[in-house]
């Protein structure tokens, strides 16, 4: 009998405990449905919300790099504007300076027959600094075929091409030379007796040559001071032009003509002309 009372009492309570573990599991799956329903039929913006203010931690993945979007600007896709160089290059010490560009001329076309007044030189620019390409002698007939503008120096035909001629040594008509004179069989001179028409010892300054009449040979070059006036000319010229010389070059006064213009009481008289040249070191 008490056997029996105790077989059910532990019946009961068995049956007791497993309902009430199925009751407390169908309950939490319950709960878990109910939950997950009220996340679904959240609002967008409470899903923001829950979005905004979750912490997500991502864990790195080995092998895989996640290559940035197209939209994204890393520091490296900025481009730096490349800036030019605006150094002056200087030359080194030693270096050759840049020669100075040569003058432009401008010229007047014309056609004329001139003769040279005088020997005089043919350059290939209009001006003392062209080189000589030859000279003209007293009286030479040459064809005009311009002016220069700045210098007033003529184009002319020379040797199958163009020279230039200072206006100062060339004109419209031939000039008269005085002839050497003859000698007898005495030996003396028929024009001795005539005196000299020319100024003797005078120097001319035209402002770039400086020219005057001299008696060849001159017994008193050292007592009358001859000496002394070819030294001013000389002074006057170097003056005038020794702040025009170009680097790399240099320059001095010389004589560019000797003429003999004709024998008189005086002596046998000559025109002597002097110029500033200018000249590279080098040469």
């Amino acid at each position: 009998m008490n056997r029996k009372l105790l077989g059910l009492i532990l019946s009961a309570v068995f049956i007791s405990v497993c309902v009430g573990c199925g009751a407390e599991n169908t309950t939490k799956e319950q709960a878990e449905t109910d939950s997950a329903i009220i996340i679904e039929e959240g609002t967008p913006e409470t899903l923001e919300e829950v979005t905004e203010t979750s912490e997500v931690i991502l864990e790195p993945t080995l092998g895989v790099t996640e290559e940035p979007s197209e939209e994204t600007t890393t520091e490296t896709d900025i481009e730096t504007p490349t800036i030019e160089s605006t150094e002056t290059v200087v030359p080194e010490h030693g270096e050759e300076p840049i020669p100075e560009p040569q003058a432009i001329y401008t010229y007047t076309d014309m056609s004329a027959t001139m003769y040279a007044q005088q020997t005089v030189n043919a350059r290939d620019l209009p001006d003392t600094n062209g080189n000589k390409l030859g000279s003209l002698s007293t009286n030479e007939e040459i064809t005009i075929t311009g002016q220069c503008n700045e210098t007033s120096w003529y184009r002319f035909e020379y040797n199958g091409g163009v020279a230039y001629v200072s206006d100062k040594y060339v004109g419209e008509n031939k000039v008269e030379v005085q002839q050497q004179a003859s000698t007898d069989n005495s030996g003396s001179s028929s024009a001795a007796s005539n005196s000299c028409p020319y100024t003797l010892w005078q120097p001319v300054d035209d402002g770039v040559r400086i020219s005057w009449y001299v008696t060849q040979p001159d017994p008193g070059w050292e007592t009358n001071g001859h000496r002394q006036i070819q030294k001013g000319i000389y002074d006057t010229l170097s003056d005038r032009n020794r702040d025009n010389i170009p680097p790399g070059y240099f320059g001095y006064s010389e004589q560019i003509e000797w003429i003999y213009m004709g024998t008189y009481a005086e002596g046998n008289v000559y025109k002597q002309t002097f110029e500033y040249r200018v000249y590279p070191k080098d040469s």
